[in-house]
């Protein structure tokens, strides 16, 4: 994860973070930019689905303990 310089956090591929929309742990798996909006393709761990999510629908990534 690295901070921008329009403030978000930037997601990398493999990050667990968090999905603020409905409080599942996800898997990025791809970053697309919108109209210079980054948008994160999540695998849900929850519904087993992936789904397009904007920066700020994403929380900061989960630490797992013993890593960091």
């Amino acid at each position: 994860m690295i901070k921008t310089n329009e403030g978000h956090m930037k997601r990398e591929i493999g990050d667990l973070i968090k999905i603020i929309d409905n409080e599942n742990l996800g898997i990025v798996l791809k970053e697309h930019q919108k109209a210079g909006i980054p948008f994160y393709l999540i695998y849900d761990t929850k519904t087993e689905k992936q789904t397009w999510f904007p920066y700020y629908s994403l929380a900061n990534p989960v630490k797992l303990p013993g890593t960091s």
